[in-house]
């Protein structure tokens, strides 16, 4: 039987049986393509693609910490770290407190993100004397998921997010437009990031049923992943089957049975409503034609 062990001194009590299962996560620093950075360059916006690239990568390590599925193990600031443990071994530190080479935490999977795509799109009308400003913000990056053991490339998704404001020009808010960029753009940003967390949580782990009552199930997953209202596919549960020419372990998607409506979403859970379907624990649920 596992023995679970209790780190008291917070506010709330934290279990930490159960972390072990949790996969272990590289994330690089999310980065520009050189091909926007440019663009961005020529109309004097590369000082905002910079702001963009930072709060993505603000954004995204929360969002991932948010998930609890993994344990990051740094790597951005991995020159730093490799500084610290040479620092360990050069005699000026207490032996018992330094920093060990060679203790480095290893990960299974790593993420890469690069930001390829940043627009605004601005349009300015009047309708019976009123001056309107639409403007639309476009964003996308690539996510790359790898398997490091192997190198192999788990999933390449373009990941994009789209955003649509029109603001009054009235007397006396002419500076409105440059303001609502400020606000706008966290939202974006933090958009972006919880959908890229969103596809490497599905990739490496895909939504199941972790509760049957009724027609009600609960699902695994929860705010960034599911919205009310949703209809989404149900799988029977998956299985291993090994590859008869490699040798390697292949979990595959069972069959479809049917298909729920998300009607309520948790942080960490989602419910949906079956009708006229068998729905066991550990079936698997998918974005409907995805």
């Amino acid at each position: 039987m596992k023995t679970c062990y209790a780190i008291a001194g917070m506010v709330a009590l934290t279990a930490v049986c159960g972390f072990a299962q949790r996969q272990t996560l590289a994330v690089d620093k999310v980065k520009a393509n050189e091909a926007l950075a440019r663009e961005l360059a020529k109309d004097a916006r590369g000082v905002q693609s910079a702001r963009i690239v930072e709060a993505m990568d603000r954004y995204l390590m929360t969002s991932i910490a948010a998930s609890r599925k993994f344990t990051v193990v740094g790597r951005a600031d991995l020159k730093t770290l490799i500084e610290e443990q040479d620092l360990g071994q050069s005699g000026n530190v207490n032996a018992a407190t330094a920093a060990q080479v060679g203790e480095l935490t290893g990960a299974k999977y790593k993420l890469v993100t690069v930001v390829d795509h940043f627009q605004e799109e601005t349009d300015q009308a009047t309708f019976e004397g009123v001056t309107k400003l639409k403007r639309r913000f476009q964003m996308a990056a690539q996510a790359l998921i790898y398997d490091t053991s192997t190198g192999e490339l788990l999933d390449g998704s373009n990941i994009q997010v789209e955003k649509v404001d029109v603001v009054d020009l009235g007397p006396g808010v002419s500076n409105r437009p440059g303001a609502r960029t400020d606000e706008l753009m966290p939202q974006i940003t933090k958009e972006l990031a919880d959908k890229t967390v969103a596809r490497l949580v599905e990739v490496l782990f895909p939504a199941k049923v972790i509760d049957v009552d009724g027609d009600v199930i609960t699902i695994n997953r929860g705010e960034g992943f599911f919205t009310v209202g949703e209809v989404v596919s149900v799988f029977s549960p998956g299985k291993t089957v090994t590859d008869p020419d490699t040798g390697e372990k292949i979990t595959i998607k069972g069959k479809a049975i049917g298909t729920a409506k998300i009607i309520e979403v948790d942080p960490i859970t989602a419910q949906a409503q079956i009708k006229g379907i068998a729905v066991t624990v550990g079936a698997q649920v998918g974005k409907v034609n995805k």
